[in-house]
């Protein structure tokens, strides 16, 4: 793919907890850089002056466990069902979810043309009220400014979309 470096974080769709994350470093491009910030595991001995070979020179020290074993559970989960198989899913509840919402009066924010989301966001000037209202009703959205946003996953199905849907369009 011709990158260089790539970071990623383990939350959200990759069902993860917070102190997680990766970090690719292309392999000719890895010795030659000085990381600012290194630790004990970016070393190539323990706590001595030399940087560890390869891209594990930018590891910052001991990983939160936790975290380690629930992004190795959630990433194994993942696997198993097929990333493809999750992809098509939400692709087709997002799909279903923007022509529900629109059935319901409900106006979107635009997606770039051409493409669908792997989340629906609505317009609503009250997002923040929406949502804690929401949440009352274990309907579980993200407030953004003066958007509601869905943002299902393979365990959802378009019903809990669908009923989501319901309820903001009856505080509209």
């Amino acid at each position: 793919w011709g990158v260089d470096m790539l970071a990623a974080g383990t939350r959200k769709y990759l069902l993860g907890i917070p102190g997680m994350a990766f970090l690719y470093v292309r392999k000719e491009l890895a010795d030659a850089l000085k990381p600012r910030a290194s630790a004990w595991f970016g070393r190539e001995s323990g706590f001595d002056a030399d940087y560890a070979k390869g891209a594990r020179r930018f590891q910052t020290g001991t990983p939160a466990f936790i975290s380690v074993y629930a992004a190795a559970s959630a990433l194994s989960l993942l696997n198993h069902i097929g990333v493809s198989h999750i992809r098509d899913h939400v692709k087709t509840l997002c799909a279903d979810a923007c022509q529900y919402a629109a059935e319901k009066g409900l106006q979107l924010a635009a997606a770039p043309a051409g493409e669908q989301p792997g989340m629906v966001a609505i317009r609503d000037g009250r997002a923040s009220e929406t949502a804690a209202l929401l949440k009352k009703k274990k309907v579980i959205c993200a407030p953004r400014d003066t958007v509601i946003r869905l943002a299902p996953h393979f365990y959802n199905t378009k019903d809990e979309v669908r009923h989501a849907i319901d309820e903001i369009a009856l505080r509209m």
